[in-house]
């Protein structure tokens, strides 16, 4: 056979071929989209002790007259690039630069790694606070804010150089997505000033922050217009059901909540924590993927919601000890029977509940249609259970019939 060169490939072949290039950088957050559009990633990092400046897009235009035309002529493919920026290299700037000009007009994901990463031995804060560098990349990126789609940084190293900046005012009309770490707090620098630097956000939709950071920004964020919450809670910091118990009256369009367990005891009413719009709730269990869960503390969340429009609910937690495992399965459906919504999903990652209980919740939900189960172990028994079930129905309960499982 014939070796046959690559520019004699149809140009969408080739197309595909300089997308797949393009990889997923290892550290993007879980809001991370699948498609090639959106993820202009900037983050350091190290290979054999050196820095390193991955730009594939770069490389690929200066390959040959047809791949520089390809690459030309596809703003998605600029829309991602990796470098290394803790030395003070202005071509560097002009390297973002000139992919924040190819890449127009798509919209963009910016990821700026914090100073959670500082102790990585691959990854870095992406500016030094004060350089020259960063202050010229920063204030590149802030004159582009029109377009960004997500974007995941710091705020508080954000904010030290916002006073440096020479940009003028603009918004970003087509931010949707602002996810701030929980390592860090706004003590450093006022909340006002992060947001007019963010200025007007009418596409904003999704927040993903610790607690304590969304309460700062109640007062300058568009609250009314958030339908999604994600509080994470990756640090071992405990916080008080009462922050959140006080948080969600600011957001009343929430549609989507994620909440994690990570909580210091609380004087919890049932139900007395009403969200009325959440369709869909996700409750985790901090650590359930570790042998020390906080089976305590996802009890008492559902203790303490009220949930009456929800269709679906994500259950990620392992199994604890009997009893703890008990008093979470009855504020399970103590949560259900309170909140009389009409469930539709169920989606059970892990063990927090064993085959036995799961089988008995189900009877509680005669609305549902669907059922998700992940990571959990001897779920086979689930699958005979309802076929029982489905034998024996006569009334009552839920239809197996009507319930389709999926791994």
């Amino acid at each position: 056979m014939s070796n046959i060169h690559i520019n004699s490939f149809p140009v969408e072949i080739l197309t595909e071929i300089f997308k797949s290039t393009l990889h997923v950088h290892p550290n993007l957050t879980e809001l991370d989209h699948s498609d090639l559009d959106g993820n202009f990633n900037f983050s350091m990092r190290y290979e054999g002790g050196s820095m390193k400046v991955d730009a594939p897009t770069l490389d690929i235009s200066q390959t040959c007259q047809l791949w520089r035309t390809i690459a030309n002529s596809i703003p998605a493919l600029w829309s991602r690039m990796f470098i290394h920026l803790r030395c003070e290299r202005e071509a560097y700037v002009d390297l973002a630069k000139l992919y924040l000009d190819r890449s127009s007009p798509t919209l963009l994901k910016l990821e700026f790694p914090s100073s959670r990463d500082i102790n990585s031995p691959a990854y870095a804060p992406i500016f030094n606070v004060g350089t020259h560098v960063g202050i010229l990349l920063l204030q590149a990126f802030m004159q582009e804010r029109w377009c960004w789609r997500v974007v995941d940084f710091n705020p508080t190293t954000i904010g030290m150089f916002c006073q440096l900046l020479q940009v003028q005012p603009g918004n970003c009309e087509n931010l949707e997505t602002l996810c701030l770490p929980d390592s860090i707090e706004f003590a450093d620098i006022p909340v006002d000033l992060f947001c007019s630097m963010l200025g007007q956000t009418p596409k904003l939709r999704t927040l993903v922050a610790d607690v304590y950071n969304v309460r700062q920004l109640v007062k300058g964020l568009p609250c009314n217009q958030i339908t999604t919450i994600s509080l994470p809670g990756k640090t071992a910091q405990r916080t008080n059901w009462g922050d959140h118990h006080s948080l969600f009256s600011h957001f009343p369009n929430l549609r989507e909540l994620l909440v994690t367990s990570l909580f210091d005891p609380w004087p919890i009413v049932h139900g007395g924590t009403l969200v009325p719009n959440v369709r869909k709730l996700t409750v985790e269990d901090r650590y359930w993927f570790d042998s020390n869960g906080d089976m305590l503390s996802l009890s008492n969340i559902f203790k303490a919601l009220k949930t009456p429009s929800l269709s679906t609910l994500v259950l990620v937690g392992r199994d604890g000890h009997v009893r703890e495992q008990s008093k979470c399965f009855r504020h399970i459906q103590e949560f259900l029977r309170i909140s009389a919504c009409h469930l539709q999903h169920l989606k059970l990652i892990g063990d927090l509940l064993d085959t036995r209980k799961l089988l008995e919740l189900l009877r509680q939900l005669p609305t549902l249609e669907h059922l998700s189960i992940q990571n959990g172990h001897g779920r086979l028994r689930v699958f005979e259970g309802l076929t029982v079930k489905r034998r024996s129905n006569k009334g009552g309960g839920t239809d197996a019939g009507r319930v389709t499982v999926s791994g």
